[in-house]
């Protein structure tokens, strides 16, 4: 995971020949290149850990570490790899060993589903939101829709895996392009909406009662 510790792109680059991207990227990856990297950031061995977060995939950040400078690119496939500092667990001695994290200082590389869309070395990790107005911009087979989030523009392709029974709408059938309604449930997999499968979202249909809050909940992807 990463540490907090910053230092300058340009003694980076100094120290490394004045090469920024990372030697396990692909180095064809014109965009990585072209596009200079929002923060630079030390993994510093055994400074603790101050997140156990992978990072945000929409921020493309260069990592400093024991084996190497490295900076985070799209694969062949159009998805993420995003470097975080490497951590370590170590429990005991003792019958009741207590247990602590901690950095190693060494970078290694982690793949995020993107579908396809990396780009500079960054990917879209938006989310839907409670709240927010979206509509159908394609349905079918049975069951299946594509909807566009109103307040951001981001397409979901998504399979019904609910109906309430409490209402008079059929989401299986009844869904059509244009029909719109807001997002008031959300089952989503981790802080970022990235690729395949990123969680549940519950929905209303405007002009739809919906007594316990949601006519359709839906399993979405980003297409």
């Amino acid at each position: 995971m990463r540490s907090l510790a910053l230092t300058s792109l340009a003694s980076l680059v100094a120290a490394c020949g004045g090469a920024t991207t990372s030697p396990l990227g692909d180095p064809s990856d014109a965009a990585v290149v072209d596009a200079p990297p929002a923060q630079v950031l030390d993994c510093v061995a055994d400074a603790g850990v101050a997140s156990t977060d992978p990072g945000d995939p929409s921020v493309r950040d260069t990592l400093s570490g024991t084996n190497g400078v490295f900076t985070d690119s799209c694969d062949s496939q159009g998805n993420l790899v995003d470097y975080s500092c490497e951590t370590e667990t170590v429990c005991g001695p003792g019958p009741n060993p207590g247990c602590n994290m901690y950095d190693t200082g060494r970078v290694v590389p982690q793949s995020i589903d993107c579908s396809g869309h990396c780009e500079s070395g960054r990917c879209d990790g938006r989310c839907p939101a409670i709240g927010q107005s979206y509509h159908f911009v394609a349905v079918g087979p049975p069951g299946a829709a594509t909807l566009m989030n109103d307040s951001d523009g981001r397409t979901y392709a998504c399979s019904l895996i609910y109906d309430q029974t409490g209402d008079s709408f059929d989401c299986t059938t009844g869904p059509t392009p244009g029909m719109a309604g807001s997002i008031t449930s959300l089952g989503l997999h981790g802080g970022y909406c990235t690729g395949q499968d990123f969680g549940n979202i519950g929905v209303t249909i405007d002009g739809v009662p919906a007594p316990d809050g949601q006519s359709c909940t839906y399993s979405c992807s980003i297409p």
